[in-house]
């Protein structure tokens, strides 16, 4: 095994354990000292691959994401919601390490790390988009709204949406019960969005 493998190797190893690590007690809770005796890494170790918690934070953020949004864009054209949150819920079915990690990410993410957090999420809200985008392609819109508005639209509010939750996940105890409260209002969210609140006569 060449010295480039073994430091690959070493540095999955610890990025996976620091997924683990960041599901179960968020950014606030993870512990430098604590995750080198759970996993049994040392320090040396550690700071060789490293800098700190923050970095680690990230790599394990780009590792959720990253296989997180492949694995949605491999799952052939998505243009229906339903279809949508099928796939998602299948996902952390088939890789539940990322899936407390991933609302940790989206639901509490450390206000120190939010510009590169957005930069990490940044392709994943993209296909978010795309999926609106399917969504609407043969539909007929309102009178002078384009597809370019209607993406711009969502864009808002799908920011809008994340926020109140992030604002909300503050407050609460139980994240696994945010994050399914979360999931559940999502296609609630698309088809207000779509059609609006008010009854038309």
């Amino acid at each position: 095994m060449t010295k480039e493998e073994k430091t690959r190797r070493t540095r999955e190893k610890l990025t996976t354990s620091a997924i683990e690590m960041f599901g179960e007690k968020g950014y606030e809770g993870f512990n430098i000292n604590e995750f080198c005796r759970t996993y049994d890494v040392s320090k040396g170790i550690l700071y060789h691959n490293f800098s700190g918690k923050d970095e680690l934070y990230l790599e394990g953020a780009k590792k959720c994401y990253s296989e997180f949004t492949e694995f949605l864009e491999n799952s052939g054209k998505i243009s229906d919601i339903r279809q949508y949150m099928k796939v998602r819920l299948k996902f952390f079915l088939k890789y539940p390490i990322y899936e407390k990690f991933f609302f940790e990410i989206l639901l509490r993410p450390p206000f120190n790390l939010i510009k590169e957090i957005r930069a990490i999420q940044e392709k994943q809200l993209e296909f978010n988009k795309q999926v609106f985008k399917n969504l609407i392609a043969d539909a007929p819109l309102r009178e002078k709204m384009t597809i370019e508005e209607a993406l711009d639209y969502f864009d808002i509010m799908q920011e809008v949406f994340n926020r109140k939750f992030i604002k909300i996940s503050k407050d609460a105890e139980n994240l696994d019960v945010l994050s399914k409260y979360h999931e559940e209002k999502i296609e609630k969210f698309i088809d207000y969005l779509l059609h609006g609140i008010i009854e038309k006569h």
